[in-house]
């Protein structure tokens, strides 16, 4: 942990606790949905996004970042990933369950590569 708070700004490292999963959690604010949330340079950002991008490079247009722990106040930035809009909606319809063995929705006509256009 001590390699990951090195390059995060002084004033947010004492707001990052070590899970016991492995998880760096946001102890600072968190939206409705759980996501950290953070003021640095007048701007507000995603937490998990901002340590993102200070670990591994820009948020290419049209990708979303994917917690690969499944835990939305994480900022790990091994526990993060860079998706598809596609690949994140099969992956929430995965978690919940929603997919059946050939990939269709459950209760729904269309496939889950089918519900977001890429």
């Amino acid at each position: 942990m001590a390699a990951f708070l090195e390059k995060l700004p002084d004033n947010l490292r004492a707001k990052v606790r070590l899970s016991d999963r492995g998880c760096m959690e946001w102890q600072g604010e968190i939206n409705r949905n759980g996501y950290g949330r953070l003021w640095f340079g007048g701007h507000r950002h995603m937490a998990h996004k901002f340590t993102f991008e200070i670990y591994k490079g820009p948020i290419r247009a049209g990708m979303y970042v994917d917690h690969l722990c499944r835990n939305r106040c994480c900022v790990n930035p091994d526990h993060l990933e860079l998706v598809t809009p596609r690949l994140n909606v099969v992956r929430v319809h995965r978690r919940r369950k929603r997919i059946d063995d050939e990939g269709n929705l459950v209760g729904g006509k269309m496939k889950p590569t089918q519900a977001v256009a890429t």
